[in-house]
């Protein structure tokens, strides 16, 4: 049987015959925010030489019934440890709503098992404030289908009231704004701002470590970047970049000293983008968007990468991620060249 006669087939018997919306078109402004569908038994392993069936719960971000193409899959009772990654497609929105998703299933963070593919078909219904539905597909050689149940979220997250969307150019924004650097250079004449300078000036004499498991570099370039940026000191930002430099060749052996760098990289770049040339900046916007590719997608777990959400390494390699893709939001075209360097490439 068909996916969507099963659909509505079964939306028919829980809805109530002719009570089904199946012959209206949909409204859009219903399949809009943050979406979790839940798959009944869309995923199974053995367990003591038996098939065991768990539930997926897949996440998605949609306006209007039309979805950003990335997906993350969550089965707690399959494996606790991982999430999964995947891509959306939305086949159809009339009368009812078709996605086609593709999943990478990772069966566990540390051994070496290859990820499997996961496909499913699924079509979903507006039902009383929910997503109602079922699903078709197929994961481990073997055919499966089910229910489909789902909610709704509005996006988070909220407006900010008196928020100043940033603009292009417009540095400093990663810790404070541009229009707050005169009270800052005021604070920092106060007695409790003299203390705060005399500790900053004391930690960038200490050692710096370009390697190692929390290299320090980028840090030194970000604290000579904010002395810069606070006395109007162009051989501060010269001195930064010297560590900039030294950071980019060492970029990390994994992603878990990757985190430390990129993150202090981009605080730097951000706290001297007005001191250094066009050129310099260009370099380091190019890469920060391989490295912001590499952060988000992770690596395997044979580089002892773990992709539990709540762990160490998502700590350091997403906030990392989000830092260094702020900084670059918005930068000119010119800046990227041919585009965002692929991950493999800064590998």
């Amino acid at each position: 049987m068909k996916v969507q006669y099963f659909c509505l087939a079964f939306l028919s018997f829980i809805i109530g015959g002719s009570k089904a919306p199946a012959s209206s078109a949909i409204d859009p402004t219903l399949l809009s925010g943050n979406i979790s569908l839940t798959l009944q038994k869309g995923v199974w392993k053995l367990w003591q030489e038996k098939p065991v069936y768990q539930n997926i719960t897949l996440d998605l971000v949609c306006i209007q019934g039309q979805c950003e193409p990335e997906v993350w899959g969550y089965a707690p009772q399959f494996n606790k440890d991982v999430d999964h990654r995947g891509a959306v497609t939305v086949t159809r929105l009339d009368n009812t709503w078709q996605l086609q998703v593709k999943m990478k299933i990772q069966s566990h963070p540390w051994q070496k098992t290859p990820l499997q593919d996961a496909d499913y078909a699924i079509e979903i219904l507006p039902h009383k404030g929910k997503l109602i539905g079922s699903y078709s597909g197929r994961f481990n050689d073997r055919t499966l289908r089910g229910k489909v149940n789902g909610i709704s979220a509005p996006y988070w997250p909220k407006p900010i009231a008196n928020h100043q969307p940033v603009k292009p150019r417009d540095h400093p924004r990663l810790i404070f704004r541009r229009d707050e650097v005169p009270t800052l250079r005021e604070k920092a004449k106060t007695p409790a701002g003299q203390a705060i300078l005399a500790r900053l000036n004391q930690q960038l004499k200490e050692k710096v470590y370009y390697e190692g498991y929390v290299p320090n570099g980028g840090y030194h370039a970000a604290g000579h970047c904010f002395l810069s940026l606070l006395n109007d000191d162009k051989q501060a930002a010269e001195t930064a970049w010297v560590h900039i430099e030294k950071s980019m060749e060492e970029p990390g052996r994994r992603i878990f000293e990757q985190g430390p760098i990129v993150a202090g990289v981009a605080i730097a770049y951000d706290l001297c983008y007005n001191s250094w040339s066009n050129e310099r900046l260009r370099t380091v916007t190019r890469w920060l968007a391989g490295k912001i590719l590499w952060l988000t997608n992770g690596d395997t777990p044979t580089r002892g990468w773990n992709s539990n959400p709540w762990s160490n390494w998502s700590a350091r390699a997403r906030s990392a991620a989000g830092l260094a893709s702020l900084a670059i939001l918005d930068e000119p075209d010119e800046f990227f060249l041919d585009g965002l360097m692929s991950a493999d490439s800064q590998k």
